[in-house]
């Protein structure tokens, strides 16, 4: 069912209720992600786990690379003062979907978003895949994070997103603006959302590994929704809290942005919030 209630409708994006989701086709998140993160590290004792875990996920996530990468916190951190480590990552033909083993979180994301039941089923498939061959306890931490970011709408900010998100790119005198990023991190239930959103400039980005410097400017909506309280040892009650987490970044989302946006953007089939 659409829904035609007007994105200023929503009067709060924190704890107002959730609206339904609508229907956008000429948009999608450019990258989206949710990390488990567990009690045991993975140790060099694991390395035929590793293999096994690879056996069993190469038919979907064939291409496997030795990677280093900065470690994501339990919480926010700034990267700048992350450590990089190794990590075993796992990749579909396409590099649409990248899996990441790190010895203390598994994290799935893609760049090629196609829904919530897609992606929370692969995520529930990865993780019982890897209850089935690691001993690290319990889950610790859930992230869940939908990276939205635009480049030809620039000139259109004041249109499409409500002041309050726009700042001083809405005004004229964004004309002369390098680079502007406002965050904000919000106390939710259970949970803590860091909503981030501004301007990137050309070969820039807020967080390299999953936003790519790019030689183009682009307009960046970025919530990353992670757990503050002991979470229950059941995948399935984690895939369920996981979607709880998407209701409330969209929630956030469609209050971030006007009915111009929507209309714009509007129609086709995928519903990809």
């Amino acid at each position: 069912m659409m829904l035609d209630t007007p994105p200023d409708h929503i009067p709060d994006p924190v704890i107002a209720p959730t609206p339904e989701r609508i229907q956008l086709k000429r948009t999608a998140p450019y990258c989206v992600i949710c990390q488990l993160r567990y009690t045991k590290d993975l140790t060099a004792d694991d390395e035929d786990r590793v293999k096994d875990f690879q056996k069993e996920v190469q038919t979907v996530y064939p291409v496997l690379r030795e990677e280093r990468i900065p470690n994501p916190p339990s919480g926010y951190t700034p990267i700048e003062y992350r450590q990089l480590f190794a990590v075993s990552r796992f990749y579909d033909p396409r590099d649409e979907w990248r899996i990441t083993l790190a010895p203390s979180f598994l994290a799935v994301e893609t760049f090629k978003y196609a829904g919530r039941d897609d992606f929370f089923s692969r995520l529930n498939w990865l993780a019982h895949a890897h209850a089935r061959h690691f001993s690290c306890g319990k889950v610790t931490n859930l992230g869940v994070r939908y990276i939205n970011r635009y480049f030809d709408v620039l000139y259109k900010i004041h249109d499409f997103f409500r002041h309050e998100i726009c700042g001083i790119n809405g005004t004229h005198a964004a004309d002369r603006s390098m680079y502007s990023l406002t965050e904000t991190v919000f106390y939710l239930i259970g949970a803590q959302l860091l909503a981030r959103w501004g301007m990137l400039p050309r070969n820039a980005s807020s967080d390299p590994n999953s936003i790519k410097p790019m030689d183009v400017m682009s307009w960046l909506i970025d919530f990353d929704m992670f757990s503050t309280i002991e979470l229950q040892d059941d995948i399935e009650w984690l895939i369920t809290e996981a979607r709880r987490y998407a209701d409330e970044i969209y929630r956030f989302f469609r209050w971030s942005v006007t009915d111009k946006f929507i209309e714009h953007f509007r129609g086709g089939s995928e519903d990809w919030e």
